[in-house]
């Protein structure tokens, strides 16, 4: 079991630091059987925070370049949630084979946000890397016969619609993307139907960041290590993007988050 009280991570251009009052521990394991969760409203807004920055990272490191949003929806007012996420996975398996088929594509990235519609169907918000010459007339195919085709989840109405906007290279920046999709993150606070459930979803290719855990010994108090780590990371005036202090919800104690330019 080690403990630390500093953590770092880069993504591109900037390093994102946090110092804390009191140590956190990591490395230990138990062997006990994990306990049934009470999940809540409360349990819920609290995991989409850290979903929320999360996604912040993903799309920071993924979607650089260029990239595709995609709204895909049923015909049948499909409420069951993992009848849903079935065939969206059934969806994302034909275009793997699609893209590898035709266009010799074999990493695509993405990211799934599910939402409930006003009339109570589930439809998803799909963010990915897809290339700006595939045919949507392909696409609109697959996600329809995914629907039509399966033969786990039947479904009434087997229709189903597949709307798509492209954007290329930085037309649009990782911030307008983030609050783009971290909105429908926002709007399942409130929603008792996404207690247990999984807020998004997203493909094992991705890269994310590395977090370096660090424990700077002998200082008596907060402000004693906020030094040391100023004289570690060489932090200066010209280089500190943002500095700010929060109270850590579940010990109390404070946590110093700064972002650091990484100047070339």
């Amino acid at each position: 079991m080690n403990s630390y009280n500093l953590t770092s991570k880069k993504i591109n251009n900037i390093e994102f630091i946090r110092i804390y009052e009191q140590p956190l521990f990591s490395g230990f394991r138990t062997t006990s059987k994990k306990k049934k969760y009470l999940y809540s409203i409360i349990n819920r807004q609290r995991s989409n925070i850290r979903a929320k920055q999360n996604l912040k990272e993903l799309i920071q490191l993924n979607f650089t370049n260029y990239f595709s949003f995609i709204t895909l929806t049923f015909k049948e007012n499909l409420t069951h949630m993992e009848s849903a996420n079935y065939i969206f996975k059934t969806f994302i398996r034909r275009l793997k084979y699609y893209l590898k088929s035709k266009f010799n594509i074999t990493n695509v990235k993405y990211i799934c946000i599910p939402e409930f519609q006003k009339r109570g169907a589930i439809h998803f918000h799909l963010l990915c890397d897809i290339p700006p010459y595939v045919p949507y007339k392909d696409l609109i195919h697959m996600w329809k016969k995914s629907i039509s085709k399966n033969k786990k989840i039947k479904l009434k109405n087997t229709n189903g619609s597949l709307y798509i906007k492209l954007s290329h290279k930085q037309q649009e920046y990782p911030e307008r993307i983030t609050n783009y999709l971290t909105k429908y993150l926002t709007k399942q606070n409130s929603d008792t139907r996404f207690i247990g459930k999984k807020t998004y979803f997203c493909s094992k290719n991705l890269k994310r960041p590395h977090i370096q855990k660090t424990f700077i010994k002998k200082t008596n108090n907060l402000e004693e290590t906020v030094s040391k780590v100023f004289e570690l990371k060489k932090l200066s005036s010209e280089n500190i993007k943002k500095m700010d202090c929060y109270i850590n919800p579940y010990n109390k104690s404070r946590i110093i988050y700064i972002e650091k330019n990484i100047l070339k």
